[in-house]
């Protein structure tokens, strides 16, 4: 029995980890033989691989508790940052070309149906709490910041063109031409909206499943946002677990200039 043939005993790690085995059977190692330096030479060849490399690490372990084999080494593996992350502007032309492509195609809408999309992920890259986004109306987003609950959120300035279009937006065309039709957000006065009614409190998370075939994820998003801050300002801190991540993004951010 081949990797990917044993994966398919765990449905739920098989998304995650299909590429993944299907590499191992291409280099012909076997679950038993694989290493700590195997894995980090996967993500070091596979770059799309970094993006969801903690969830591919967590399914990995499951994978291998369940076979008996030693997991522990999967902890120890560090995933190299990935590029997509360097830059809001990247991350948002990612969703932008998904948007045009094959996210058009699977839900049926014009790009501008994923523009709550990105209006999430710009809050919070700016580190607006996932909690948070739900609630901030219209009138808490200015040109140059948001400002909720006494806390000032400041825009980058490639940003601030797209919040203030989307801000006065009331909805995006969806079908095919010449059959399009307009679709209005609903609960106009909060800032992040969506076409059907949505509780404040998962409206981030249904957002972020229109991009799950790109693997873009909060987690990520917030770190990133994170990390640009104390790079280009200071203004933040780092502490515990991420100081080691914050090392690793900031020499090779340093190397990119």
């Amino acid at each position: 029995m081949n990797n990917i043939e044993l994966l398919g005993k765990y449905t739920k790690q098989k998304r995650q980890l299909s590429k993944l085995f299907a590499w191992l059977d291409e280099n012909e190692i076997s679950l038993k033989e694989f290493t700590k330096e195997d894995l980090e030479l996967y993500f070091e060849v596979n770059k799309q691989a970094r993006n969801t490399g903690k969830q591919i690490k967590i399914c990995l372990k499951q994978v291998l508790n369940g076979e008996g084999l030693p997991s522990e080494w999967v902890q120890t593996v560090i995933v190299p940052y990935s590029d997509l992350y360097f830059s809001l502007d990247t991350v948002l032309k990612t969703i932008d070309d998904y948007a045009q492509g094959e996210g058009s195609e699977k839900y049926k809408i014009e790009p501008a149906g994923f523009d709550s999309v990105k209006a999430a992920v710009i809050l919070l890259w700016l580190g607006v709490p996932p909690q948070d986004i739900g609630y901030i109306l219209k009138e808490d987003v200015h040109k140059d910041k948001v400002f909720f609950i006494g806390t000032e959120y400041k825009f980058t300035d490639s940003i601030s063109d797209f919040i203030m279009k989307y801000k006065k937006s009331e909805g995006y065309f969806s079908g095919k031409r010449p059959n399009l039709k307009f679709k209005v957000y609903k609960d106009d006065e909060y800032f992040i909206r969506t076409v059907k009614t949505a509780s404040r409190d998962k409206i981030v998370n249904r957002l972020f499943e229109k991009i799950v075939d790109i693997d873009i994820s909060k987690n990520d998003i917030q770190k990133a946002g994170l990390f640009d801050r104390v790079y280009t300002t200071g203004n933040d801190i780092i502490n515990g677990d991420l100081i080691s991540e914050y090392q690793d993004y900031k020499k090779k951010r340093l190397a990119l200039r």
